[in-house]
C-alpha cells in the first residue's frame, strides 16, 4: 500500500504534499501494515529527494498536550517544531468561514486539534 501511495505522489508531482485523513484505519490495521505504511510515508516525507515531498497527518486530540496518537497508537515524530502544528479553535473557525464564502459545506471542515507539518511529518 505504501508503495501504490509513494508511486501516486510521484506521479502527481514531485511537491505533492500527502493530506492523509481519516488515517484511523492505520491503526485499526496497525499491526498488519498500518504502522509500517505511515512510517514509510513519513520517511519519504523527511526526505527532499523522495515523494512525498511533506505528508499532514491530522490526529484529532483530547488532550492538545498529549502525545499524538492513531486509536491509542502512539504517531511517531522526530521534532515538535517542525513536525508538530496544534490546530487552534479559532484557525477552524476562520477555515469554516473561508469554506462557506466559497460555497462549500461547513461540514467539510472537520475539528482537528493537531496535525503535521508540511516539511516533516
Amino acid at each position: 500500500m505504501a508503495d501504490r501511495v509513494v508511486e501516486l505522489a510521484e506521479q502527481s508531482d514531485p511537491r505533492t504534499v500527502l493530506f492523509a485523513h481519516e488515517a484511523g484505519l492505520t491503526a485499526r490495521y496497525w499491526a498488519a501494515g498500518g504502522r509500517e505504511l505511515l512510517v514509510k510515508l513519513q520517511g519519504a516525507a523527511r526526505r527532499p529527494s523522495e515523494a512525498p515531498c511533506g505528508l499532514w497527518l491530522p490526529v484529532p486530540m483530547e488532550d492538545p498536550d498529549a502525545s499524538p496518537a492513531l486509536d491509542g497508537r502512539t504517531v511517531d515524530i522526530v521534532d515538535q517544531v517542525s513536525e508538530w502544528v496544534r490546530v487552534k479553535g479559532l484557525f477552524l473557525k476562520e477555515l469554516k468561514s473561508r469554506a462557506a464564502a466559497a460555497g462549500e459545506p461547513a461540514s467539510r471542515v472537520r475539528r482537528v486539534s493537531r496535525a503535521s507539518s508540511p516539511r516533516g511529518v
